[in-house]
């Protein structure tokens, strides 16, 4: 794979058979390439060794469902414009938020775009199914990692599906982001705890 794609790591999942890939960070627009690639080179390794590799969200009902997590930080003149102020998030990094919370609907529309993507979103599935954020908090739809290197911090968007267009998603992502950075508004506060039971239902 590393031949199509710069890996960060590759490991076994809590599914049968389920894999996790992480790519290396990178633009915008090459990290939607690198996901295309990562699709096009699994499924054509496989094939080579009489496998099939799916990327279908939920194949399975009574096993885990598999996603596309996309991790978001913002740079201005060459710092990390996200980075915490005393260990909590800075005013741009809640207006990006606000931005991500307020349009996840629409969001989900082109991040979980098909019936088998939505039975992903239930309730203790390791997948998120309300709009909430949280700190490091695998049941938020939204995930603000604040990291010990500024350069590390960034927003976690958690509602994408294994099947999702990675240029749609990014597309979508960001626009909600520059949005919530342009409109300036705070996000409702954090949750804490499990959130499945709060929070507007995905998808909507």
């Amino acid at each position: 794979l590393s031949a199509f794609v710069r890996l960060e790591g590759v490991q076994s999942e809590y599914g049968p058979g389920q894999v996790e890939t992480n790519l290396v960070y990178t633009d915008a627009l090459e990290a939607a390439d690198d996901s295309a690639r990562l699709k096009y080179a699994v499924k054509e390794i496989a094939r080579r060794h009489g496998k099939l590799a799916s990327f279908m969200a939920k194949p399975f009902a009574e096993h885990s469902g598999s996603s596309s997590h996309l991790h978001i930080s913002l740079w201005r003149d060459g710092e990390p414009a996200f980075a915490a102020v005393n260990g909590a998030e800075n005013d741009l990094a809640l207006h990006a938020i606000a931005g991500l919370l307020e349009h996840l609907p629409s969001i989900t529309l082109f991040g979980a775009h098909s019936v088998n993507a939505y039975r992903r979103f239930v309730p203790d599935s390791f997948a998120p199914a309300t709009v909430t954020w949280s700190r490091d908090n695998r049941s938020a739809a939204v995930r603000s990692l604040i990291e010990a290197d500024p350069a590390a911090t960034r927003i976690e968007l958690r509602t994408g599906s294994a099947d999702a267009n990675p240029y749609w998603l990014v597309a979508a992502a960001l626009a909600a982001v520059v949005a919530g950075i342009e409109a300036g508004r705070p996000p409702t506060a954090a949750g804490s705890g499990n959130l499945y039971g709060s929070g507007t239902p995905l998808p909507d």
